[in-house]
């Protein structure tokens, strides 16, 4: 039954960073709010996911320690949402054994300058192929609401995409995390285990 609580818990708190993305979007209001009220809520659920007993451990093939379970595999492939105590954050990761979650905004036309996270994105870790390895990024400091007038978005695997439509939204800094603060090797060694 504390499993159950558990996950429901983090699939609330998922929904309401969704729900308040979308819902404070473009309003021309303070924005920093009510994502601070959900990552005071993450912080909590942090500090509980270490003391829970019964909660789901994912590992990868060679025992390494990911997360927590919060989204269940799909049908089609083997992926799981996860969050990742250490860090607070929510990961994606995918058949491959990589992190998969969102993309990387840039404001101007070729990728180039400053990355930034969108909406919900700052929650969650996105990693970007980059040569032979992967950097992962994370949401730093809301940055405002405003429209990308000239973008491009950088992909999963590295590719980079001009938009040509304005792309309005809620922007936070992407942080991009260096080895020492990830709690684990990349890839991961895929299938995942359930415990």
């Amino acid at each position: 039954m504390r499993r159950i609580q558990v996950l429901l818990a983090f699939i609330t708190v998922i929904c309401l960073v969704q729900i308040a993305g979308w819902a404070f979007a473009g309003d021309g209001k303070a924005q920093g709010q009510p994502f601070q009220a959900l990552q005071q809520q993450i912080n909590e659920l942090k500090a509980q996911t270490g003391a829970i007993q019964g909660a789901i451990k994912v590992s990868d093939d060679t025992g390494q320690f990911i997360g927590t379970l919060v989204g269940l595999p799909e049908k089609t492939e083997e992926r799981c949402n996860v969050f990742i105590p250490s860090l607070g954050k929510f990961a994606n990761l995918n058949a491959s054994g990589i992190i998969y979650t969102g993309i990387l905004w840039y404001s101007t036309p070729n990728c180039t300058g400053e990355p930034l996270l969108e909406g919900i994105n700052h929650h969650w870790l996105v990693s970007i192929l980059n040569g032979t390895e992967y950097n992962i990024y994370t949401g730093g400091a809301f940055l405002g609401t405003f429209d990308l007038l000239t973008a491009s978005v950088r992909y999963t695997d590295g590719s980079c995409k001009q938009i040509n439509f304005p792309a309005g939204g809620n922007y936070f800094e992407a942080v991009q995390l260096d080895a020492a603060t990830i709690p684990f090797q990349l890839p991961f060694v895929t299938p995942y285990h359930y415990e």
